[in-house]
């Protein structure tokens, strides 16, 4: 059973196993993706949010992962810290195509593109979805997920 970072969790929890697309809509999920995206740097110490909810950055190094490093780097790029709010917002734009890749990698999802009516669509159907099943029943632990989408609900 694939248990990989929040941020892949809630991806996978966030698009239906058999045919790729989204459980809900665009803005929703990229915000919660994003906060996940945070979330996960925050279990791992690497960054700190304050009582202003400003986020600073505790470990500039990169951990090697492609996620969690691109967030750190655009951080770092500004002069002035931002508040959460302000990262959700930026990172959400980009949030579902930093994430995918790690679940393309391990071979968990399949990407399908294809034409919808006014753009480009891209899905990610599950390649194994027993696997995929376990890993969203295990993702909904201690409402760490719940909590995320409802604060992106929010957020957005």
């Amino acid at each position: 059973m694939y248990e990989g970072p929040l941020a892949d969790e809630l991806f996978l929890i966030g698009h239906d196993q058999y045919t790729g697309k989204a459980r809900v809509g665009d803005s929703v999920l990229d915000t919660g993706l994003a906060g996940a995206i945070l979330g996960e740097l925050a279990l791992a110490n690497r960054i700190f949010v304050d009582d202003d909810t400003q986020v600073f950055v505790n470990e500039q190094r990169p951990s090697g992962d492609r996620v969690t490093d691109t967030a750190v780097r655009e951080m770092l790029k500004q002069r002035v810290v931002h508040p959460v709010r302000s990262w959700v917002e930026y990172l959400r734009d980009s949030a579902r195509e930093l994430i995918a890749p790690r679940l393309l990698n391990v071979g968990l999802l399949e990407q399908v593109s294809g034409r919808g009516m006014l753009k480009q669509v891209v899905r990610y159907p599950a390649r194994d979805r027993m696997n995929v099943r376990s890993c969203g029943i295990a993702a909904r632990r201690p409402s760490v997920v719940p909590m995320a989408m409802s604060n992106a609900y929010w957020l957005r």
